[in-house]
Formats: structure tokens, sequence, C-alpha cells
């Protein structure tokens, strides 16, 4: 089943002449119950493109369905409940400690007026614990590390309960041991999880697919050993690149083109 289909998306910010749109004539099948991941260099269009499956921004063109429905037809909560969306930058000025902010995942199963339940409790207690910031919970949010936000927004997205994640660069800020653990997570829910990475090496790794993005246009789509080819890396990222298999999982070795 498909996920989301988007046919011949294009997006323009305002003020930009309407020759170079950040995303041209997008056409792009994402399928269900897979981690499919975006990838491309910087400006290439990857987070613009996500903004416009979660609905921050809606394409100047195109139509985008999503389970089969026009993404324009849910409410605001009725997608909540269908999709919980970690971004790559959000303002830490509320003053909220880290477990009010992970509990705001809840919201969308309740009424304005409604009181967390011991059921929402619970499971912020568990998405605390799978992130491992339940010790620091009761730290204010303005006071905690980049790393440790990233594993709060992922922590309050968890709580959402929903079977499909959208995640903006999740791993951005964290080190080695944690970009793993946050993929982990990832896998280990068995979420249809739409993810935008720059980490070549991570996106084999963890990524059922890839659509690389370059200049607002895909390229190509498909596994990462489809995709993750030298004649293609090289092309797109201006790149010499080294492919070898360990323990039957693709990695790059990248670097720069000879002047």
């Amino acid at each position: 089943m498909t996920l989301f289909s988007c046919e011949d998306i294009t997006f323009r910010y305002a003020g930009i002449r309407e020759a170079n749109p950040t995303l041209t004539g997008v056409c792009l099948s994402i399928p269900k119950d897979c981690i499919f991941g975006i990838i491309g260099p910087n400006g290439s269009g990857k987070s613009t493109f996500l903004k416009c499956l979660y609905r921050s921004l809606s394409p100047t063109s195109g139509k985008i369905t999503f389970i089969g429905n026009d993404l324009g037809s849910y409410s605001t909560r009725g997608l909540a409940k269908q999709m919980a969306v970690v971004v790559q930058t959000e303002s830490a000025s509320i003053p909220l400690t880290i477990r009010e902010y992970v509990r705001l995942g809840r919201a969308a199963h309740h009424n304005v007026l409604d009181g967390f339940t011991a059921k929402d409790e619970s499971i912020v207690d568990e998405a605390l614990a799978e992130l491992g910031i339940e010790e620091i919970q009761h730290r204010p949010i303005t006071e905690i590390s980049g790393g440790e936000y990233q594993r709060t927004m992922l922590a309050r997205a968890l709580t959402q309960k929903t079977d499909v994640l959208l995640l903006d660069e999740p791993t951005n800020h964290l080190d080695v041991f944690q970009q793993h653990k946050i993929l982990q997570t990832v896998r280990k829910k068995n979420f249809s999880a739409v993810v935008v990475l720059h980490d070549l090496n991570l996106a084999a790794r963890y990524c059922d697919y890839l659509a690389v993005l370059d200049h607002g246009k895909v390229i190509d789509m498909g596994t990462p050993d489809e995709i993750l080819r030298a004649d293609l890396i090289e092309d797109v990222y201006k790149m010499s690149i080294n492919r070898f298999v360990v323990d039957g999982v693709i990695q790059l070795v990248m670097l720069p083109l000879e002047s």
C-alpha cells in the first residue's frame, strides 16, 4: 500500500523567481511499512519536500495523497492522530520541563479542556525511558543540550502513538552512539517512516528505500544498493566515492574530487 503519492509537486518560497522553484515537478510514491530515506546535498529541497508532506508548507502546484486520501482533506487534529513529526529545529523558549514537553504528544487524543490520564502518564514514562532521558525529565527544555533536545522531540513523537513518523535530520547534534540509537528506535517500532538524512552510511544501514533530490528534482529512487552507487553519488555530491560492503551493509568513503 502507498503511504504518500506525490504528483508533480512544485514549491517556491515568496520572493524566489518563478524560474528557480525549490521543488520542481516532484513525482514520488512512498510505500507503507518501511523506512524511506530522502537524501541529497544541502539546498536540494529535502526539508522543503518533507514540510509539504506534513503540511507545514503547501505546494505551489501538484497533489499529495496520504493513505489514499487528499492530504488537504485531513483536519489538523486528524492528521496528528495519523502521523507524528520530528522537525530539524524548534524553538525551546517555552518554559516547560522535558516531561511536560513530551506529554504534549498526547494532546491530539484529548479535547482542549481534558486533563491527562494515568494512561497518558504511563505512555510518557515509556517514551522517556526508551530515549534515555527519564533521569533529566524535570529539567527545563531551555537548559538542555541539542542532543538531549533531539531525543526529547522524538520522545514526544512516540507518545502520539501513530503508525507514521516523519523526521527531518533526526541525528542532528547527536554523537555516533545516539545517532544509531535514534534510528534503531525508529526501526524497532516498525513505523512507516520518512526520514531526511545527510549521513549516507546511516541511510544505507537503516533505510529500506532512498530517493535522491538535487536542485529540487528527484534524481532516482530505489533500494540503498540501487541508489548508493559511485556514478550517481559522485555526480550529485561532487565527491569521489569508494563503496564497500561490511557485514552485508553498504559503507561509503567519500573524498573530495581532485582539482
